[in-house]
């Protein structure tokens, strides 16, 4: 019976306080390849290498890590995955943090080995399995893990994601088998996996020397039987388990609208109107009218008399000409939109070009697309990746 005894002591990392623990946990991302890509937007790309409210979504998360104290990190992910690590290389290597990359395929004993040297017998592992989004308060589910004394403790959401069977805890928040379920009919709290896991390193290490397939196999089931004591917190904090490119780009329109998260962008204006995010080098025309809110990237160009209209996003190194208007779109990086143009609910992909001027209500168009009619499309037309629309 796995019973920790946790003694008094803490670790400070300004100017966040940790809780009292025996140490601080390792962080351990998974990424499959076999997550399904978010199309149209790509056909490849991971949806945690995408951009993400002008970084990526793997980005925040490991702030979100860095700003609860925790500064070691490893990805573990296949080969095809590591192939697109340069999508977020540059923006990772910003943050202070340690992280390492893990190649791993099916029981891949090297990727293992590399793995258990960086368990310690005192630290446990904070694990997030297959991750979507999550603005879990780390510090809180850490000592609740504290003070539950648990091998394993769950983060739960009211809400269901791609799993929609219940987790049931009993009143002391220990996760109900099966088998108890049966026997008592009484109410009990419910919530729904997040993948998101604090495990006791010697159940972890344990889970490594099984047949099990980290990076795709679901690991509730398995924690389940490895662990005898297993908590779970059920937290109201925002979690999103996107499905759909339309549920990624409406959690970025509800965390801009709502102000949830602060982007990484250096200057915030403020006023009546708007929020407006912008990053370096921006350079804006006369005339330009902004309401709502709005996060511009780098070294973007906004010529004069272009209105924006938010909740909206304009990626770096794009350049919308002048005397255009942008209603509620996402614009991926290095995009150029044509004078004049009027583009309403549009989602865009990088290095999309616009070329003449066009009146576009609800268009996809993937990276690397090219239109160059002035005639208005259907509502929900979609330019697949590298297409080019013309006369």
């Amino acid at each position: 019976m796995h019973k920790p005894e946790w003694p008094a002591c803490s670790f400070t990392l300004a100017p966040v306080i940790m809780p009292c623990m025996l140490g601080k946990p390792l962080v351990l991302i998974t990424l499959s390849a076999l997550q399904r890509p978010l199309t149209p937007l790509s056909l490849q790309r991971h949806p945690q290498f995408l951009p993400f409210l002008n970084r990526s979504a793997l980005y925040y998360l490991l702030r979100h890590c860095r700003q609860a104290g925790l500064d070691t990190v490893v990805l573990l992910l296949d080969q095809s995955l590591y192939q697109q690590l340069e999508h977020v290389r540059q923006q990772i290597a910003a943050l202070p943090l340690r992280v390492e990359w893990i190649l791993y395929s099916g029981q891949d004993q090297r990727g293992l080995k590399a793995l258990k040297e960086h368990l310690n017998e005192d630290d446990p592992v904070l694990l997030f399995q297959n991750p979507c989004f999550d603005l879990l308060d780390i510090n809180q589910f850490l000592k609740f893990h504290q003070q539950q004394q648990a091998d394993c403790s769950l983060r739960l959401s009211p809400e269901p994601g791609w799993n929609k069977s219940p987790v049931y805890l009993d009143a002391e928040a220990q996760v109900i088998s099966d088998a108890d379920k049966q026997k008592d009919s009484s109410p009990k709290q419910q919530g729904y996996d997040t993948r998101c896991y604090l495990i006791e390193p010697d159940i972890f290490e344990g889970l490594l020397d099984q047949p099990f397939q980290i990076l795709n196999q679901p690991l509730l089931p398995a924690l389940l039987d490895a662990a005898e004591y297993t908590s779970g917190q059920l937290s109201d904090k925002l979690w999103a388990d996107w499905h759909t490119a339309k549920d990624f780009f409406k959690l970025q329109h509800r965390l801009l609208e709502k102000q949830l998260l602060d982007p990484e962008h250096r200057r915030l204006l403020r006023h009546d109107k708007a929020t407006v995010w912008l990053g370096e080098d921006v350079s804006l025309g006369k005339d330009v009218n902004i309401s709502g809110p709005v996060l511009i990237g780098d070294q973007v160009q906004i010529e004069s008399g272009v209105t924006i209209q938010g909740p909206a996003i304009i990626g770096s190194r794009s350049r919308i000409q002048a005397n255009s208007q942008i209603n509620q779109c996402w614009i991926w990086p290095d995009c150029r939109i044509a004078s004049g143009s009027q583009l309403k609910n549009g989602w865009l992909g990088e290095q999309v070009l616009f070329k003449s001027e066009c009146l576009q209500t609800g268009i996809w168009a993937a990276d690397h697309s090219k239109l160059y009619l002035s005639q208005t499309l259907p509502a929900g037309t979609v330019l697949g990746p590298d297409s080019i629309l013309e006369l």
